[in-house]
């Protein structure tokens, strides 16, 4: 929060009303709009904000069986930055947002991929209807997005392919 201030252009923000499960120590370099957190060579979950730390959690739930799992938390996605059609060219990308799936990450992911015909991306968001009140875990389970929904969906399309 406090690097945001000092970046140049318009910021957006979301927040929650209690604190985040924290995912970095500090010092981290958020200049260039993402941060690899894990590496992974079967596929790459690219999550933000809330959904950030439940990735992490199924990355390495996952990788106990066996997978390698990426983390890519995209805090930017307008510019995308440049260096993420090189990272995730031609691999299955799930992408977890507590946000809308139209004009989120998923959205400019598969904008940015649409013409490479190699690139598997999943989207993984609230979808178009009336939005609830609620407590944050009933609201993840209500529109799939907790973290076992996240792990569930994502073996289950990963080991379809």
């Amino acid at each position: 929060m406090n690097q945001t201030l000092d970046l140049k252009g318009l910021k957006y923000i979301r927040t929650i009303r209690k604190a985040p499960v924290p995912v970095y120590q500090g010092g981290e370099d958020f200049s260039k709009g993402y941060i690899e957190l894990r590496h992974g060579e079967d596929l790459v979950i690219v999550a933000s904000g809330i959904m950030v730390a439940p990735s992490i959690r199924v990355a390495d739930e996952l990788s106990k069986l066996g997978y390698s799992v990426g983390v890519i938390d995209l805090f930017r996605i307008k510019p995308i930055p440049e260096q993420i059609k090189t990272m995730l060219s031609g691999k299955t990308i799930f992408t977890v947002e507590n946000h809308n799936q139209i004009g989120g990450i998923g959205s400019a992911l598969c904008e940015l991929f649409s013409d490479d015909g190699i690139t598997k991306i999943h989207r993984m968001g609230v979808q178009e209807r009336f939005g609830q009140v609620g407590k944050m875990d009933y609201l993840l389970n209500e529109y799939g997005l907790s973290e076992s929904n996240i792990k569930e969906k994502v073996l289950e399309i990963y080991n379809a392919r």
